[in-house]
């Protein structure tokens, strides 16, 4: 029998140049990073289909280590951003590409199969609709939408409209976007009228990060949770996180409370640097601090 797993996450794992007000660091990125290792604290059996250079494979090593399946296909470059953090509290960035690891070939696809299949792409290009279609026939699909809407521009990121939304969209079960990505996809600069314009295109759970918090839409209802974090120091991916831990809760959870869920994992992750390696009885002992 193929292998099966609750959560199998693709995306490129990176190679980051994260610069804090000054303050320079070279380490592991990406959402396969921060999102498969937080999704562990919930038990579930999770996989990683990567693309990275042979001898940047180590950059995999905290994944394994956190007990993550991880499949590779070699790639002549390992995909590098380098984000430069503008303000304290890191909401504010300007990032460019330091390399691509290239698209991922569906031939090189390992045989297993998932319960809920994730991509974590960072720019537009490592997947197309070809790869959804193909994901939607092996089971629930969630998006990261900046994998369809930050493209390369040089070594510039630049936020543009996905040419292909009309078809993409019907074919996802949660959609995670932030608050300027939502603003690129409907031209609604509040929350809530871009989160119900967005939802008449896709009949996906639609999850938004923003400055104060996340919200999600899910058949017609709206629900918030804020951030309940003591410090910043962990700001780099949060909403890998947020994404993440959702799907993850929302495999035994309703939306409101896989939402509450996620907000107080990722509000405990900002408070350190790295993925959240803690424990759900601290996340539950925070989730009352969420309230909106």
């Amino acid at each position: 029998m193929k292998p099966r797993f609750d959560i199998v996450y693709i995306g490129h794992i990176a190679k980051d140049r994260n610069v804090i007000l000054g303050q320079e660091r070279i380490e592991p990125g990406g959402a396969v990073y921060y999102g498969a290792v937080a999704m562990r604290a919930f038990g579930l059996k999770v996989a990683v289909v990567t693309r990275c250079e042979l001898s940047d494979r180590f950059l995999l090593d905290p994944l394994k280590q956190a007990g993550i399946d991880c499949f590779v296909q070699d790639s002549p470059v390992t995909t590098g951003m380098e984000n430069v953090y503008l303000t304290a509290d890191q909401e504010r960035r300007q990032s460019r590409v330091l390399a691509f690891a290239g698209p991922f070939d569906r031939a090189q696809f390992p045989d297993i199969d998932a319960t809920v299949w994730l991509t974590g792409s960072l720019t537009y290009g490592e997947l197309d609709l070809d790869d959804l279609i193909w994901l939607k026939n092996r089971g629930q699909i969630g998006v990261d939408i900046q994998g369809f809407t930050r493209h390369r521009d040089g070594d510039r990121l630049v936020h543009r409209d996905w040419p292909e939304r009309r078809s993409g969209f019907a074919l996802i079960d949660y959609l995670k976007t932030d608050h300027a990505e939502l603003e690129v996809l409907t031209g609604e600069s509040e929350l809530e009228s871009g989160i119900r314009k967005l939802s008449r295109e896709t009949p996906a759970e639609i999850l938004v990060t923003h400055t104060a918090g996340v919200m999600v839409y899910d058949r017609d209802k709206i629900y918030r949770a804020r951030w309940a974090y003591r410090s910043l120091e962990g700001r780099t991916g949060r909403g890998d996180t947020t994404v993440s831990a959702y799907i993850a809760a929302r495999l035994s959870q309703s939306a409101e409370d896989a939402l509450h869920t996620a907000a107080a994992l990722t509000s405990l992750k900002m408070e350190k640097h790295g993925p959240f390696r803690g424990k759900l009885d601290d996340v539950k002992a925070r989730i009352v601090e969420t309230a909106w």
